[in-house]
């Protein structure tokens, strides 16, 4: 009975729901397009997604969905010559892949749905999302950034990514993404007035990726809670540090993470000026700050305090020594944490 046909939409209301509740999740999408009552079936599910990740790769949208641990793709291309015109058109060709089978061959089609933003709408309103990642990859053969952006009014942005290496155009999706607090960056893309204008914001997480160096100028201009960055100097480090302790760099840090080359003596010019504690090997297991030991085995972990000046803030600097690297740590304590080590 190899090409039987189990007749779902024939079952009864819970019969069906019963059925949709074990699907994946570009089944669901799937089976959300048949009808408006499949969609609001789908709607009384008590899944949720986490998030929705939009990812522009020249002539291609992709739609990835968190739902539990599984990780489901919905491909939007186009076959129109003109790229730009991808946003304004319904797409010829919907592919959902399977994660399992790799099965890129199930196409649908839906002819009253005339843009992009009207597959997003449905993707969003099936899984119950609002929240957005955004990812601009490839050559960026897409629609002004400013234009993107209007597309998505109404959604929560949380992220933006750029791993293409274009400074001009990730100047230009920054600036057309002014309240998102969490950025990836793959090229440099500080100029001008638009420089100012991003180191001004207070961000919650700011990543730079392989081909992008920020430079210890604007990252003491930032006032960010997370930071993870892939290289600065002991000297440079010793700057950033000083500055936080005066209160003069970063106040919302929570934690920045950086590796720079082992060179003898690098504790001295880290921690040339400071005041700084060492903290207890026993005190070292039990520290909440994270580290590479679980990928490492043979890491050496050795960790400091240090403490701000205006509001007694303390922070716990972690040093972790892989091969020639040194893989400098801070996170800083809650003021309220710090005010009760203190009192201890």
């Amino acid at each position: 009975m190899a090409n039987s046909k189990f007749p779902l939409l024939k079952l009864p209301y819970l019969g069906q729901k019963h059925v949709v509740s074990i699907m994946t999740t570009s089944e669901r999408i799937r089976y959300s397009l048949l009808s408006k009552n499949a969609e609001e079936l789908i709607k009384t599910l008590r899944l949720k997604a986490a998030y929705l990740q939009l990812t522009f790769n020249d002539n291609i949208v992709t739609v990835h969905s968190s739902y539990e641990d599984r990780l489901e793709e919905w491909l939007i291309p186009t076959e129109n010559e003109h790229v730009e015109c991808l946003l304004s058109i319904s797409p010829d060709i919907v592919k959902s892949i399977d994660e399992e089978t790799k099965d890129i061959n199930i196409v649908v089609k839906k002819p009253e749905f005339k843009t992009i933003r009207d597959w997003l709408d449905h993707i969003s309103d099936a899984l119950k999302c609002r929240k957005l990642k955004i990812i601009f990859d490839g050559l960026a053969y897409y629609k002004p950034p400013i234009e993107i952006s209007d597309l998505l009014q109404g959604y929560n942005i949380s992220s933006v990514s750029c791993t293409i290496c274009n400074p001009p155009l990730i100047g230009d999706i920054m600036e057309a993404f002014p309240e998102v607090r969490e950025w990836e960056l793959e090229a440099h893309p500080f100029e001008g007035d638009q420089k100012e204008r991003f180191l001004s914001r207070s961000l919650d997480f700011f990543q730079t990726l392989s081909r992008f160096h920020i430079g210890i100028e604007n990252l003491l201009q930032m006032d960010c809670k997370v930071i993870r960055i892939n290289e600065l100097t002991a000297q440079q480090t010793n700057r950033f540090l000083r500055h936080w302790i005066s209160s003069g760099t970063n106040r919302n840090l929570e934690s920045l993470s950086a590796p720079f080359k082992e060179y003898e003596g690098y504790q001295q010019d880290l921690f040339n000026g400071i005041q700084y504690s060492a903290v207890p090997e026993e005190r070292c297991r039990v520290s909440n700050v994270p580290n590479l030991s679980e990928f490492f085995p043979d890491v050496i972990v050795v960790q400091f305090e240090i403490r701000r000046q205006s509001d007694g803030r303390k922070a716990t600097i972690q040093l972790e020594q892989i091969y020639d690297f040194i893989h400098f740590r801070i996170k800083s304590l809650p003021i309220s944490d710090s005010l009760r080590t203190n009192l201890s």
